[in-house]
């Protein structure tokens, strides 16, 4: 991913110094918007199960109960003790993916919002005033008491129409990989991909440091599930209502498989 997108970088680097030339500028830049769909995409697929790969790692068990020799193996793998050779050697390794996988790419993310900040900010009041003018046009719609002030809320809400279409224009303009990273959304949510992220290492990798199906497990599970529902109810960050809807239903459906669990585990009968 990182080769990808820095060959995109470097495509569109040529593509400014010879576009006065127009040496196939053009098809370099549809070779440099590729990789980057093909980078976010690949990132995108691999970062839950990558992430908690990693995690399992550094997971480990000992035993040391009577007649055990204090024996510490990676709970992954128990043919792989963890004081061997063969596993401190991969450790570097492994913090080095920590750092790409888990923490990298959200904070690739972040920078890349915080860089774009101004443009994106811009796109956020516009889409935020937009949003303001079409809910006091249909408020004073509902009490309009001649033709007049009705054709001025009608005129209103043209008006807004019209400023949607240059919105969306702008927000078309937005680098390749800024536009992935924040379609879907309402620009007032632009940045929660980053929770998204946060969201599946919370809910698939740290759930490796219990038991699987260990009671602590499970109420980490419902724990999390709860306090993201909640988020998705109070943001609500998607262009689509439906989509809305749908995240929280998907919430509640992993909420009720985890306390279906619990009850399971409590009465096996």
């Amino acid at each position: 991913m990182l080769v990808l997108a820095m060959g995109a970088k470097i495509l569109r680097a040529r593509t400014k110094q010879q576009a006065a030339q127009g040496a196939g500028e053009q098809i370099r830049l549809i070779v440099a918007d590729l990789m980057d769909d093909i980078g976010f995409f690949t990132g995108f697929l691999v970062y839950p199960g990558t992430s908690t790969a990693i995690f399992m790692f550094f997971m480990s068990e000992t035993f040391d109960g009577p007649g055990e020799d204090s024996l510490s193996v990676m709970t992954y793998d128990r043919s792989i003790e963890t004081d061997s050779e063969l596993y401190r050697a991969f450790v570097p390794y492994a913090l080095i993916m920590l750092l790409i996988y888990p923490i990298g790419m959200p904070l690739q993310y972040a920078v890349l919002l915080y860089r774009n900040r101004n443009q994106l900010n811009e796109l956020r009041r516009i889409e935020m005033t937009i949003e303001t003018d079409l809910a006091r046009a249909r408020l004073d719609a509902e009490v309009v008491t001649s033709e007049d002030e009705a054709a001025g809320v009608k005129r209103r809400v043209e008006s807004a129409y019209k400023e949607r279409e240059e919105f969306d224009r702008l927000r078309a303009k937005l680098p390749t990989t800024l536009r992935k990273l924040t379609a879907g959304y309402e620009m007032r949510t632009y940045w929660f991909e980053i929770f998204e992220c946060g969201r599946k290492v919370a809910l698939v990798c740290l759930p490796v440091y219990f038991k699987p199906g260990s009671p602590g497990q499970l109420i980490l599970g419902l724990v999390i599930c709860f306090l993201t529902y909640g988020i998705y109810g109070v943001y609500q960050p998607y262009d689509d209502p439906g989509d809305d809807v749908l995240s929280q239903m998907a919430q509640l459906s992993i909420f009720f498989s985890l306390v279906a669990s619990i009850v399971t585990n409590a009465y096996p009968d």
